[in-house]
């Protein structure tokens, strides 16, 4: 069997995957990198592989008015019967408004996080680089993160997402909130942070 394929220090295999979560305009994105190492059968083998690109976008409800919000927490358009039995809801999510800003080959991917004991409900939606009009390209993670990029900023224009405090971690309209030193606050982050400036300043005095 091959050595395993090292990025970054760690071993990559079939069963693994290279992941990095950033955030963009207000919007966090997670680029992937999965299959970078491919099983021969016929030879017992792992062989090195570019594997597959992905980039996905997180939306959470805090971020949007409760209507737009709607507008990414989709109802089934049908159900599809696992193996298991169970039945696993589909949903249309290449005909959303959402799908129509500028994605890597259009929405292939959407997943409904969170709802559970009143835990903040996200959706999660991604594209990938594995159609057949990629085949035969290169690509790496600074040219995959910039179409990431690219996407959230489609995003931001179609929708006016809330802006998120850096000191309270609280969702506002960005025309509610004030500016210091090149970020936006809330109005409860900045008296929280004048609060502690007085008190640490107090506490250095005496």
């Amino acid at each position: 069997m091959n050595e395993p394929i090292r990025v970054a220090g760690f071993p990559i295999d079939a069963d693994m995957s290279l992941k990095k979560r950033v955030e963009h305009n207000g919007l966090y994105l997670e680029i992937s990198n999965h299959g970078r190492s491919k099983y021969d059968y016929a030879n017992k083998t792992y062989n090195d592989s570019d594997g597959t690109w992905c980039y996905y976008v997180t939306v959470t409800e805090q971020m949007l008015p409760a209507d737009k919000f709607a507008e990414f927490w989709l109802a089934p358009a049908s159900t599809h019967k696992r193996s298991s039995g169970w039945d696993e809801p589909c949903y249309a999510y290449y005909e959303a408004y959402f799908a129509s800003a500028q994605w890597h080959g259009g929405v292939t991917y959407y997943e409904k996080l969170g709802g559970i004991d009143g835990a903040p409900r996200a959706v999660k939606i991604g594209c990938d680089f594995g159609h057949y009009w990629d085949e035969g390209y290169s690509f790496c993670y600074e040219s995959v993160l910039s179409e990431a990029q690219a996407t959230a900023d489609a995003l931001r224009e179609m929708y006016a997402f809330f802006t998120r405090c850096p000191y309270t971690g609280k969702y506002q309209p960005a025309s509610e909130m004030i500016e210091r030193d090149g970020k936006l606050y809330c109005a409860e982050g900045i008296e929280a942070m004048d609060k502690y400036a007085a008190e640490r300043a107090a506490k250095e005095a005496s």
